[in-house]
Parts: C-alpha cells; structure tokens; sequence
C-alpha cells in the first residue's frame, strides 16, 4: 500500500502507457493523476474500465490534458511513457514550470546519444531521481538465475535470443541491460555484425527498425547473442522461443510467456523446471512505484545506462554509415 496522497503524471497513452495507467488505477488510493496525450482515444477506454464512482470511492482525481501546459506542481512521480524522439523536449517543457521528484522513462530513453547526455544532465542540475524501464531486472525468474551464478562462483558463456519479428532495434537494448545486470555489470563491447544492410519499417509509425544478427561480448568473454530472422524464407519457429542463458556450469532455459524455467545441470545432465510468473506492465507499473517511493526499485538509472545506450546508439549509426545507403534519418523507439 502506498501510504499519503500522490501526484502522479503520465505523460503518453499509447499502448504502454494504458497498461501503466491501468495498473496504477487498479491498485492505487488517494492520489492525483493527470494524463496528458494528443490524443483521448485511450483515456476514454480507461474510463469504461474505471467508472467515476469506482475512482471517487478510491478518492482518486485523473485529469486529462492534451499537452503539456501545466504549471506549479510538485509531481511525486512522473511516467514518460511517448516515442523517444520527443523525451527532451517534453522533459524541458515539463521542469520549467513544475517540480519532479522521481521519473520513469520508457525504453529507448532517448531518441540520439546527444539527446540522452542532455536528458542525463537536466536529471542530475534538477536532482530528479530518474529511472529507465528494463523490467526484466524485476523479474524473480533473472534475479533467481543471477543469484545462482553469483552463488557458485559461476560465469556466463553465452546468452541467445532468436526469434521472428521481434523488433531486434529496439527490443536490444532489453538484453543488453540483462547481460549487464546478469554479469554484475561487466561493461559490454560490440563483437560481430551482421545486420541486414537496409532499414525496415516499425511497427510505430515514422520508426525503423533492423533484422539480421549482431553479437556483444562482456570483458570476461561471456557473448550476447541476438537474431531476427524474419528476412530468411521458410524458417520455421515456435511462436514462444527461449531466451537461453549458458554459463560454465548450466544451462538455462527462459519461457517468458509461458513462465517457465528449464535449469540444465551440465555436469549430472539434471533437468529441472521451475515456474516463474514474467508479470505485464499492467501488474509491474504499481509494483514499480511502491519500490521507487520506498528507493528500492532495482532499475538503473541514467548514469548506469549510459555506456550500454552509448553502445548501441554508435553500433547503429556507424552500420547504417557504412552499410545503408540514402540520406534517410534512422529513427528508432
């Protein structure tokens, strides 16, 4: 339960921002919440779900804006939940007239490495305690398997994610934060690129997105190992891939959809299933503020991203340099 009365501003209602403004309603008591978006498509969606007799009994006041032209709040939590390329200039619009005490951004935090030094800077004059959204270091199942390593002295050998479709541009930067968090912050270097040379279309309007293969590797050689093979024809997987973590001594077998964990023994060949419940952003979002309000919320911040967002950014923009014709901005979200 999240104790005194809180404001609250979500900043964005595309599909993530309904699942965090879903499980903020779900759960929470006697805040304020003010939403703003271009558009009222979703609001009005929530507010079927959440009758005004549901949200007065809860003693919760939710205002809708369709931009940000607020001022002299003091905002407990901020969730800025938009396509990245328009994070800066919604942050500087927002800090002007407006205090903020905590902020959670959503994945990809910025939309250049320019833009996210400048966010990073605003965050640290304004001393904002700030938060980038990688679940997965939340999520019992990689705590479990990162515990383990720890315990047995064990290191990572490889960690593989192949799969259809999956958004490889953008959804990296998931697993590169959990290789990060796996190996105990070991900093990560590209290692092999085999990207397609052309951009593919986003599923976000105005975005891209790449497919092929790229490899990352830690300082104590353990790799990453990501794919799209949605380019290749007649390929052929099952519609739930694992994501497959090897160290020295297991194997482990992530089914994130399924909540499933195989743990493979390589000395014995034991196998053992666990299950795990890989919650949605509409459980996680309520979760999430209780730990941030409390200061125990494992996310990184900006300055520990910094050198994976770094990574990535220069990974992109040197392969579209040098393999991507055409004066055509690569945008990705």
């Amino acid at each position: 339960m999240i104790k005194n009365k809180k404001k609250i501003c979500l900043i964005g209602l595309g599909n993530i921002g309904y699942y965090h403004l879903y499980s903020i309603l779900k759960k929470v008591k006697s805040s304020k919440i003010l939403v703003v978006d271009k558009s009222k498509k979703n609001f009005l969606k929530i507010n079927k779900k959440f009758s005004s007799k549901y949200l007065k009994k809860r003693s919760i006041n939710l205002t809708f804006l369709k931009e940000v032209n607020f001022s002299n709040n003091i905002f407990d939590l901020v969730i800025l939940a938009t396509t990245s390329d328009v994070r800066l200039t919604i942050i500087k619009k927002i800090i002007k007239k407006n205090m903020i005490k905590n902020i959670l951004v959503e994945k990809i935090a910025a939309s250049s490495l320019a833009e996210y030094r400048d966010i990073q800077k605003i965050f640290y004059k304004k001393k904002i305690r700030n938060y980038i959204n990688f679940p997965r270091r939340e999520y019992k199942v990689y705590r479990y398997i990162r515990n383990k390593i720890n315990s047995s002295s064990d290191e990572i050998i490889c960690i593989t994610n192949i799969g259809i479709n999956w958004n490889l541009a953008s959804n990296i930067f998931h697993l590169v934060d959990l290789m990060y968090f796996l190996n105990n912050k070991k900093k990560i270097y590209l290692k092999i690129n085999k990207l397609e040379n052309k951009l593919f279309s986003s599923p976000r309007r105005s975005f891209h997105e790449l497919k092929g293969k790229i490899i990352f590797q830690d300082q104590n050689k353990g790799v990453l190992i990501c794919e799209d093979l949605a380019f290749k024809k007649n390929t052929k997987l099952f519609s739930s891939q694992p994501i497959i973590i090897e160290t020295k001594k297991y194997i482990f077998q992530v089914y994130e959809n399924m909540h499933r964990l195989i743990i493979i023994e390589k000395t014995s060949g034991n196998i053992k299933s666990k299950i795990f419940k890989t919650p949605l952003q509409s459980v996680l979002t309520y979760k999430f503020m209780k730990k941030i309000f409390n200061r125990t919320i494992g996310l990184p911040d900006f300055k520990e991203s910094y050198s994976n967002h770094k990574l990535l950014f220069n990974t992109f923009a040197d392969h579209k340099k040098k393999n991507i014709k055409g004066n055509l901005k690569f945008k990705i979200t």
